[in-house]
């Protein structure tokens, strides 16, 4: 079980674990369960982040530097996942060309604006959330991993194609997919209470849409594809946080009144 750990934590983060952790197929399958867990490790580190810049920052400077030190956390892995994905899916070419373009190192103009409104979405969501950020900077990385298991699980790779995702994809069990879910659940309802179930369901409905589309546009999921759903899950948690409030700000029977009345 430590080994599971320690091979996700190494994969999924920066943090040094050395020679600690052995690779071998099976227990890097099974360490999906842990994911969740990554989430929280990284929603501490945002929190250590916060109190050390708090100290001299405040606003959009603190937020940006949050936001960029969790991309510093996780080596950008799944930032790199969605610019592939951006590439390869807005390239107008087809399946086989589409997977050539996601597998290929250089960027193109879509996966830079792809990584240049996620990074901008965050900072200006967070600062629409500045009231609860710590909150919020805590469980917005455990409902992204957490819910990647939602992209791995009764799926596959496109035909003939493989990779450094290939051990989870069509391959977990519903039983390491459902704990990883409720953990997922559990954790952020500690950090944000019943608001935390709500706006976890709603990216886990967007989790479910958006692995059918890309199964869609060509055939599978690809860890780019997971990479990007982990930083797109972030944005969709944060945009449904921001909704959440507003709602929750708003006057609702004085509203339809002004809307039909």
């Amino acid at each position: 079980m430590l080994n599971d750990f320690l091979l996700i934590l190494s994969f999924l983060t920066t943090i040094p674990v050395g020679r600690a952790a052995k690779y071998n197929e099976n227990s890097f399958r099974a360490s999906i369960v842990y994911f969740p867990l990554i989430g929280n490790i990284i929603g501490i580190l945002n929190y250590l982040v916060y109190i050390i810049f708090g100290l001299a920052f405040e606003g959009y400077l603190l937020i940006t530097f949050i936001v960029l030190s969790e991309f510093c956390f996780s080596g950008a892995l799944h930032l790199d996942g969605l610019a592939d994905t951006f590439d390869g899916f807005f390239s107008a070419r087809s399946t086989e060309k589409k997977l050539e373009i996601m597998k290929d190192s250089r960027i193109g103009t879509h996966g830079v604006l792809a990584i240049v409104f996620c990074v901008l979405f965050k900072i200006f969501l967070l600062y629409e959330l500045r009231d609860e950020l710590l909150f919020y900077i805590i469980a917005m990385p455990i409902v992204s991993r957490g819910l990647a298991s939602v992209f791995m699980y009764k799926t596959y790779y496109p035909a003939e194609h493989s990779g450094i995702a290939s051990p989870f994809i069509g391959k977990i069990s519903f039983t390491a997919f459902l704990t990883s879910i409720l953990l997922s659940v559990l954790f952020t309802f500690v950090v944000l209470k019943s608001a935390g179930i709500i706006l976890i369901f709603l990216t886990l409905i967007f989790n479910f849409n958006y692995k059918n589309y890309c199964i869609s546009k060509i055939g599978g999921i690809t860890g780019d594809i997971i990479g990007g759903g982990i930083e797109l899950s972030e944005i969709i948690f944060l945009l449904s946080g921001v909704i959440y409030k507003t709602l929750l700000g708003l006057d609702i029977v004085n509203w339809f009144r002004t809307l039909f009345l």
